[in-house]
């Protein structure tokens, strides 16, 4: 099977180690705008949240291919007219190459298209519904404004709230801690998503968080 791929380094490194001994063939975002994707069995682009708009053009005339794109900060239906074979993946780092993959499809049949790759690949998921921010996503990065509430509101500093969510729910990674191996960037992004979607207020993004995603990453 021929996989191509985009995405970052790390997401990259993850992959690798998820598909272990299969063959993958790697371009950074330009490359792969330019590249034929009808030579390949599986494409994935862990990039698509970035412009899916335009991005969706790329795959209008790829027939045939499963598409499996990253999307924790939009849906696929908004995007796509039903013709490809379309798959969602979250792909938040440390999320890719946990033991099962959370995905939205398209369609009934994309997730077939899907199944039949996903056995051969050995892969376990997990399909939820197509919507903005999926369901880890929007639950961890929830987890993580609550907890710089939290710190702004002055109850607890960030290394207690990390160290007390580990001792008292299990979880591998206090909230602070899992803010800096998804990158805080990725988080302001999905909680912004799923706010516009949603209008809850439980998405409503922290001002102290906010501050630091603009001290850190200079994108706001």
């Amino acid at each position: 099977m021929k996989i191509l791929c985009t995405g970052t380094a790390k997401q990259q490194e993850e992959l690798r180690a998820k598909l272990n001994d299969v063959e993958l063939s790697y371009c950074n975002v330009d490359e792969f705008v330019g590249a034929n994707l009808q030579n390949f069995d599986l494409i994935i682009d862990f990039d698509f949240d970035a412009d899916p708009v335009q991005k969706s053009k790329q795959y209008e005339n790829i027939s045939g291919k499963c598409i499996l794109l990253g999307a924790t900060q939009t849906n696929l239906y908004s995007h796509f007219s039903g013709e490809n074979y379309i798959m969602g993946l979250n792909n938040l780092i440390s999320f890719i190459n946990k033991p099962i993959w959370e995905m939205t499809a398209l369609n009934n049949d994309s997730a077939d298209k899907w199944n039949t790759i996903a056995q051969e690949l050995k892969l376990n998921y997990k399909i939820v519904d197509d919507r903005v921010g999926m369901v880890t996503p929007r639950v961890i990065c929830m987890i993580i404004n609550e907890a710089y509430y939290t710190v702004q509101e002055g109850t607890a500093n960030k290394n207690d709230i990390d160290t007390a969510m580990k001792l008292g729910t299990s979880y591998p990674y206090g909230p602070f801690e899992w803010a800096s191996i998804i990158g805080l960037k990725n988080v302001y992004n999905v909680l912004a998503a799923v706010y516009d979607d949603t209008k809850d207020e439980r998405y409503k993004i922290c001002p102290m968080l906010k501050r630091d995603a603009k001290e850190a990453f200079y994108i706001l």
